[in-house]
């Protein structure tokens, strides 16, 4: 093969590789959890993020959170990754903002890469970014994984994301109430 003929193979064999990479609209859901890890040279934002830490049920005045958003990322995140993130972050402060200001929802982004996140990363079995919806009712606590989703529409249809992630949220607070 000549030079240019193997500069073509290397850049379309990236292209595959990449983040999601390859799935059509069609089967993005059923796309296997561990292939879409993101393998993306790009390196996450340095700005720090504002997460709205969920209170501690340890705190004297302060009660846990009904549902907690939780976003699990590492060191290296891809666009979709990042989208997952932007998206989910925006559906819980624009849709739930009475629910977020009065605590009874919580959006949190966690570092997986650091070690104080090490056993909420044990407890979720996350090994790559990933997205979970995670309902307290009493002692108990209820975890859906919605990383599928967000991998299938969070960056080529934020619309039908943040519809599906609403309708989950929405869900489960009713769940909570009316238990």
């Amino acid at each position: 093969m000549t030079k240019k003929s193997y500069l073509l193979v290397a850049i379309l064999s990236s292209m595959l590789l990449a983040c999601s990479g390859g799935n059509s609209s069609a089967t993005k859901e059923k796309t296997d959890a561990s292939s879409m890890c993101c393998s993306s040279s790009e390196s996450s934002p340095s700005v720090t993020s504002t997460d709205t830490a969920a209170p501690k049920p340890s705190d004297a005045n302060v009660s846990a959170p009904v549902v907690e958003v939780l976003y699990f990322y590492g060191k290296q995140r891809c666009i979709t990754c990042r989208s997952i993130e932007k998206y989910s972050r925006e559906v819980v402060e624009t849709l739930f903002k009475e629910q977020l200001a009065a605590g009874t929802i919580a959006f949190r982004t966690i570092d997986s890469s650091k070690k104080e996140n090490q056993e909420l990363v044990n407890q979720y079995e996350v090994s790559f970014s990933s997205l979970f919806l995670t309902t307290h009712i009493g002692a108990k606590a209820s975890k859906i994984n919605l990383t599928k989703l967000g991998f299938a529409y969070a960056k080529n249809d934020p619309v039908i994301f943040k519809k599906k992630l609403q309708a989950a949220i929405e869900q489960e607070l009713k769940k909570a109430v009316s238990r």
